[in-house]
């Protein structure tokens, strides 16, 4: 029974680590299906560019044990700064208050200037897990501030509504949900960490799931009309 329990847990791990592998698919295909429509939208190829990435780095993870130690490093170390830079870039154009896109951007060259300062400085380690711990805090924060700008500005809709609502939360759920995990990632035992990885894969998964929710609504939402012409219609009857 408990080889039964064993083999089942392990099919589902290996489930979601398959799936998870190819997850960014769904909103890369999503976005060139509905090119047409969402290319306006700078926030969306902001995401497509991180979709787009990811599935560079996943096609060149296998290689990655192969490479020397510092190619590791200077891959993760790359993946760290490249996110931050589309999640907070995101957001940075969803926000509509000036004083906080300010405030955005600073805490942004604050962030990228201690990121460079860790990578030349810090013992070489297994993963970035205190810039992980950083980029997490801010992104977050700027996730709440954003739902809470929208809340108050959307009025005649609901929130969910509108496709950076679940962008957002995708952000949310993926950062938070892999938090303490990546936070303690190097105080574990090598080969230990793997028992969280199905953790880290099911909100992979999920961010991935809202990205796609978010690019339908975006495509479903009807055109804004243009206005109407300030000059009045004449029926001139000219003989």
């Amino acid at each position: 029974m408990v080889f039964y329990i064993w083999v089942k847990s392990k099919v589902i791990e290996n489930l979601f680590s398959y799936i998870s592998g190819y997850a960014d698919y769904l909103p890369f295909a999503l976005f060139l299906l509905f090119i047409g429509k969402l290319r306006s939208e700078k926030g969306l190829w902001i995401i497509f560019a991180y979709c787009s990435v990811s599935i560079l780095g996943d096609l060149l993870f296998t290689t990655l044990e192969s490479l020397p130690p510092d190619a590791s490093r200077y891959y993760n170390s790359f993946l760290t700064f490249f996110e931050y830079i589309c999640f907070s870039g995101f957001i940075w154009l969803s926000v509509r208050n000036k004083i906080m896109r300010r405030i955005i951007l600073l805490f942004s060259l604050a962030f990228i200037t201690f990121l460079a300062f860790y990578f030349f400085t810090a013992k070489r380690s297994r993963i970035d897990s205190i810039p992980i711990g950083v980029e997490t805090l801010l992104i977050l924060s700027f996730s709440f501030y954003l739902l809470f700008e929208m809340s108050n500005l959307i009025k005649d809709s609901y929130i969910n509504y509108n496709y950076r609502f679940w962008v957002v939360i995708g952000f949310m759920l993926y950062l938070s949900g892999s938090f303490f995990i990546y936070l303690y990632a190097n105080q574990l035992a090598p080969g230990e960490g793997r028992k969280f990885a199905v953790l880290i894969d099911i909100f992979y998964i999920l961010k991935n799931i809202f990205f796609a929710i978010a690019m339908i609504i975006c495509y479903r939402q009807p055109k804004p009309k243009n206005p109407p012409s300030s000059i009045p219609f004449l029926d001139l009857d000219v003989r």
